[in-house]
Formats: structure tokens, sequence, C-alpha cells
């Protein structure tokens, strides 16, 4: 969704799709999350970078509320999804850790 987003702005488009998110049931990891989930990790992040590399180089004025940063702009949206990545990397090596039994 971030990078839906981001890139609908950087387009000067009104961004489709919902428009809240619950942060305390839709950002929730799974209980038991296993390999499968490494490559939807890597998929979205791949996904992302292509879309980015797609986008003008000024991605302009237009924001989308988030639920808890408030409202950002494409760029802001962007850096967002960054930090949101980060998060998910870390869950990623955890996984992978468990799976050798480190």
């Amino acid at each position: 969704m971030p990078s839906e987003i981001a890139c609908s702005l950087a387009q000067g488009k009104e961004p489709t799709g919902p428009g809240t998110i619950d942060p305390k049931k839709d950002a929730m990891p799974s209980a038991a999350p296993g390999l499968e989930q490494i490559g939807s990790f890597q998929e979205s992040v791949a996904d992302h970078l292509d879309r980015v590399r797609s986008l003008p180089v000024n991605w302009g004025p237009d924001r989308k509320r988030h639920p808890i940063f408030g409202r950002l702009t494409a760029h802001g949206w962007h850096c967002m999804f960054h930090l949101h990545l980060t998060v998910h990397l870390k869950q990623a090596n955890a996984i992978v850790a468990q799976a050798r039994g480190n």
C-alpha cells in the first residue's frame, strides 16, 4: 500500500484503495511466520524499487494521510516505506535464524 500511494501522489493522481488502516490489527506480524514470508518480503521490496525508478524527478506537493504519521507527500510515503521495510528486514532475519536453529 505505501508504494501505491507514493506512486499515485508522485504522478498527481488521487490514491485509491483502502483509506485507513487500524495499526492495532492491520500492522501486526504473524504469530507464526515462516520462510514463505521471505519471498513475499523480497517481492515487495523489488516491486517498490521498480515503481520508484519510473517516477518523475519532481514528486509534487500532494499529500495523503497516514494513520500514524499524518499527511505525507509521495517522498514522505517513500521514506516511511523504508522504515516499514527495515522493521520487516529484522523480522525476516529472525525467521531465517530460527529456521537455521540459531
